[in-house]
Parts: C-alpha cells; sequence; structure tokens
C-alpha cells in the first residue's frame, strides 16, 4: 500500500474527465466563436474554472482511488499466485514420506484453526488449549 496520496491534479491531466472537459469547454467556444465570439472567452474560462475545481470534487478523487486500489488489488494477487506456484512446487518436490508428514501437520493447523473458529478467545481467563 502506498504511504502517499495521490496527486489528484497530476492525475487529472491524464484522466478522460480532462479530454473531456476540454473537448465540451474549448470545443464548444471554438463551435460557437464563430457566430459569437464572446463564447470562446466563456469556453476558455470555464475551462481554466475546470483546472482549478475538477480535481478537488469527491467524484473524481473516488474515481482516482478506485484506480489507485485496482492497481494495488492486481500486484497482491499477483503475489499471491507467485506465492502458491513456489509452495506447489515444494511441495511436489516432497518425497512420499515428507508429503505424508506435510499432510498430518496441515491437518493439525487446520484443527487449531477450526477449535479458534468455534471458541473464539473472547475471554481472556478461557485457555483454549
Amino acid at each position: 500500500m502506498s504511504s502517499q496520496p495521490p496527486s489528484y491534479r497530476g492525475e487529472f491531466f491524464k484522466s478522460p474527465h480532462h479530454a473531456t472537459l476540454a473537448l465540451v469547454t474549448l470545443g464548444g467556444g471554438f463551435i460557437l466563436g464563430a457566430t459569437i465570439h464572446l463564447a470562446l472567452l466563456v469556453g476558455v474560462a470555464a475551462y481554466a474554472l475546470g483546472w482549478i475545481y475538477l480535481p478537488d470534487m469527491p467524484f473524481f478523487k473516488n474515481w482516482v482511488d478506485r484506480r489507485g486500489k485496482a492497481v494495488e488489488d492486481a500486484a497482491a494477487q499477483a503475489q499471491v499466485a507467485k506465492f502458491v506456484q513456489q509452495r506447489d512446487s515444494l511441495i511436489a518436490s516432497l518425497t512420499s514420506a515428507a508429503r505424508i508428514r506435510y499432510d498430518a501437520l496441515a491437518n493439525v493447523c487446520k484443527d487449531i484453526e477450526h477449535a479458534g473458529a468455534d471458541t473464539p478467545l473472547d475471554n481472556p481467563d478461557a485457555d483454549p488449549r
């Protein structure tokens, strides 16, 4: 997980929100500027105001945060998949006697997990052993 929050202004310039803002404000200003010259100035002003206000709006911040979380989740899943692959290759390389001992140990661990789930440690006086 990253320790610093993303730069919302930096993300804004690379986002489709920026392209949409530019298309609507500047494009509309140029199209209407052919007949109404004031529309070109209004389009430029709206574009500048969009640069100032849109990166700070909650819908944009949520969009950036969701994209960042998706990248972090994908990296975590890749790391887990690599671990599982390494674990499976190590288990496959065990001798049959070692694999039997490993399976017995894994079953003991599962029993401990089930016992812990059945009786949670809400009461510190209760000894789960």
